[in-house]
């Protein structure tokens, strides 16, 4: 039935179908089964639907990848792409109105935020994406909590610095400073953006002592500002990949940098 259900535009049957996303026990349903709903939730669209979309997302006793299913049709709850979630037909659907989703998604971003790795991870870009300033605490405390895993701190981070939270400097001056290259080369990034004017000695720390990923940040740093000794470094840096002076993974980087110049 729940087949029959998703394929046919029938909106009276998909209704009945979303309905049972808000059945106390959802979560229990076979993973077939609560992937339909949770699609005829995003085709519902509606602001009883987004709710229980977040509750699903939320509740660790849905399995993870259909949490991240949950979290993804949220992400893209007032621009759905056309092609069916469930039967990848090209299923486009027609305008409809826009909710504000951030009032509903605050009750489970909880949920979300304590659960697996890649649940945090998503649950973050969520919350960045509908700015839910309130989160911001939290966020601080995911990205200092070294426990956490480089891509939640990472992506912690992105979220405060999304948000203009107040406790985006405190995050970036500590990222700057971690033990983790992932996580200052995001540091580098965002500080640059905050403070240009002050980026570029940390730019040629990085390019001299940093590990690869911060060399690669770097670089991207020296391409954004806008200053003669950024140029002039590039160039230094170009004519010295001829020489064998600098390192092969950031080659491509450094080519790339010059041509935006």
């Amino acid at each position: 039935a729940a087949r029959g259900f998703d394929e046919i535009d029938d909106i009276v049957s998909m209704f009945q179908l979303a309905s049972l996303a808000k059945q106390p026990e959802s979560s229990g349903m076979s993973p077939a089964l609560l992937r339909r709903v949770m699609n005829a939730c995003l085709r519902g669209g509606s602001a009883e639907n987004a709710t229980a979309l977040a509750r699903l997302a939320a509740n660790s006793r849905v399995p993870e990848k259909l949490r991240l299913e949950a979290i993804h049709n949220l992400q893209n709850w007032n621009s759905p792409p056309p092609l069916d979630r469930v039967s990848g037909k090209w299923r486009p659907i027609s305008k409809r109105k826009h909710i504000e989703l951030a009032s509903l998604i605050k009750p489970s971003l909880g949920g979300m935020l304590s659960g697996p790795n890649s649940i945090r991870q998503a649950g973050t870009q969520l919350a960045a994406k509908l700015g839910i300033k309130e989160v911001g605490p939290l966020l601080y405390e995911l990205f200092t909590n070294r426990s956490q895993s480089s891509g939640v701190r990472v992506e912690a981070l992105r979220a405060l610095f999304a948000l203009k939270s107040d406790k985006l400097a405190m995050a970036t001056n500590a990222a700057l400073k971690d033990d983790r290259a992932i996580v200052r080369a995001e540091g580098l990034k965002l500080f640059a953006l905050l403070k240009p004017q002050l980026a570029f000695p940390l730019a040629v720390t990085a390019i001299n002592k940093g590990e690869a990923i911060e060399k690669q940040a770097a670089v991207a740093v020296l391409a954004s500002l806008k200053s003669q000794l950024a140029d002039a470094l590039l160039r230094d840096l170009l004519l010295e990949i001829k020489d064998g002076k600098v390192p092969p993974e950031i080659h491509l980087d450094v080519i790339q940098a010059v041509q935006q110049r």
